[in-house]
């Protein structure tokens, strides 16, 4: 009596991924040998997988909804840009109408240590007196806004008016320097070619504080600064 045994192969299960599983190569068997001390692991090869391009027609899907990701994020980041921009430009509109609203602290040091016969102090507190006012309606008559401190409370001169400035206490500062009529009036009578006006007054300014405001408008009007005219007569 015979019996007669009938088998069937099962057929290989499809790639879920659908993506062609390729035999290794030798050089790709011989590597794989190498790295687990001289064992060829067949599951380790088995795993590789057929690359293809992001053009391929297999990947229409997956690239669809890579383009859709990408236009809904460039759309939120359009809107979130000109909800930004309108009050960041909203900002710097009549800018130089509203200039007087940056303070800079004037701090007379000459006054202080010259008295009476001071002149350099007392003509730079003239003129931020006559700047402030000054109409700020007219582009032409734009300034900033001076204050005149006491030099009284800076005891440590140009280092309180800094550490003022770095505080953010104002947007600057202009320190007449004690002496400076003194510096002047020596120089006019000894005939000192080599005297140097600027070096009597200090201005600061911090230039990272808003960068458009500091180098557009605020660090011209301050740099324009000079001693007046009728001091070098």
């Amino acid at each position: 009596m015979s019996s007669s045994h009938s088998s069937t192969t099962a057929a290989p299960s499809a790639d879920p991924t659908g993506l062609t599983r390729r035999k290794p190569t030798p050089a790709k068997e011989e590597f794989f040998q190498q790295g687990n001390n001289g064992k060829f692991l067949p599951y380790i090869a088995a795993t590789h997988e057929e690359r293809y391009s992001i053009l391929d027609d297999r990947a229409s899907k997956d690239r669809k909804t890579l383009g859709l990701g990408l236009l809904k994020t460039l759309g939120l980041i359009t809107v979130a840009l000109w909800i930004c921009l309108p009050i960041f430009w909203g900002s710097l509109y009549l800018t130089l109408q509203y200039l007087s609203n940056l303070t800079i602290y004037l701090i007379d040091l000459d006054t202080a240590s010259s008295g009476s016969s001071a002149i350099v102090g007392p003509a730079f507190r003239a003129m931020a007196s006559n700047s402030n006012a000054m109409s700020t309606k007219l582009i032409s008559t734009a300034h900033l806004g001076y204050v005149i401190r006491d030099a009284a409370d800076y005891p440590r001169g140009v280092y309180d008016a800094m550490d003022e400035v770095t505080n953010k206490d104002c947007w600057g500062a202009i320190v007449v320097n004690a002496n400076a009529t003194s510096a002047w009036r020596a120089a006019v009578q000894a005939g000192d070619a080599a005297y140097e006006p600027s070096g009597s007054v200090g201005v600061f300014y911090q230039g990272a504080r808003y960068y458009q405001i500091i180098l557009l408008y605020l660090a011209p009007f301050v740099s324009s600064l000079s001693l007046p005219a009728y001091l070098a007569s």
